[in-house]
């Protein structure tokens, strides 16, 4: 899970944004997988990046193994493949006057899923970075679910806050 949500965090880091009368119509989002105890909704998009669900299954090919590959190429008996629904959350808070409000957020969401779906497949050989397990992402930046939530005002009546949800399927195969 940890390789999973590592390789989304890392595509997501550093989007450029769409550009509107020569500025970037918002600063580059931070994306994060585990929230700060206090975000600034308003300083930029914030984007969270979790495991969500996961469905494994695991193939076992003769005796069972059970130590995990610690780099590219070795690989004790077994098979397992996990099917996961990662969750990207966008927050965002605007003015609720700004002179993009109609087409901002939308946009932000537009240049995620770009992001997303530009992917490479199949993503071999992730080095897990405090493990050093290895892992294949097989299925990535195919199948989305988006929620696009409503509006809520906050507090000061000066902001809204915009919020969208992403589920997209990653398919991670692994022989152990």
């Amino acid at each position: 899970m940890n390789s999973v949500q590592e390789t989304v965090k890392t595509a997501l880091t550093g989007l450029t944004m769409p550009t509107y009368s020569g500025n970037p119509i918002c600063p580059v989002p931070q994306v994060w997988i585990a929230p700060p105890v206090i975000g600034d909704f308003a300083s930029a998009p914030q984007i969270y990046v979790w495991g969500g669900v996961v469905r494994e299954k695991r193939q076992t090919m003769g005796p069972r193994g059970t130590s995990i590959p610690t780099s590219a190429g070795t690989f004790p008996s077994g098979f397992r493949d996990a099917h996961f629904t990662v969750d990207i959350w966008i927050k965002y808070a605007m003015e609720n006057d700004d002179v993009l409000e109609d087409n901002k957020f939308p946009l932000i969401i537009d240049t995620v899923m770009q992001e997303l779906r530009g992917m490479t497949m199949p993503v071999l050989n992730v080095t897990d970075s405090i493990t050093g397990w290895v892992t294949n992402i097989t299925h990535i930046g195919e199948d989305f679910t988006i929620e696009y939530g409503a509006i809520r005002e906050l507090e000061d009546q000066r902001f809204w806050l915009y919020e969208a949800h992403i589920a997209m399927m990653v398919f991670e195969k692994v022989q152990q």
